[in-house]
């Protein structure tokens, strides 16, 4: 059942913005930006297309381009 909670969320981008900031990322900030991610996901609506579009950006500079077409695609009606 999805939670949706607007504060976890922006909570969760917050610090996935905080963490991407550095010049190079380490793989230990590389797996904390995927459970925040994750995070994210789990506590906005499915419908919310700017936090889609965040997490699939994000996704996508981490070399997740599958991950990143589907945050993307599913929001806009490509997938069901």
């Amino acid at each position: 059942m999805l939670r949706e909670d607007p504060y976890k969320v922006e909570a969760a981008k917050m610090r996935v913005q905080s963490l991407t900031e550095k010049d190079a990322l380490t793989e230990q900030d590389r797996q904390e930006v995927r459970l925040q991610l994750d995070a994210m996901q789990k506590y906005m609506s499915p419908n919310d297309w700017a936090n889609n579009l965040f997490l699939g950006v994000t996704h996508f500079a981490l070399g997740e381009t599958e991950k990143a077409i589907d945050c993307v695609t599913t929001n806009i009606g490509l997938k069901t």
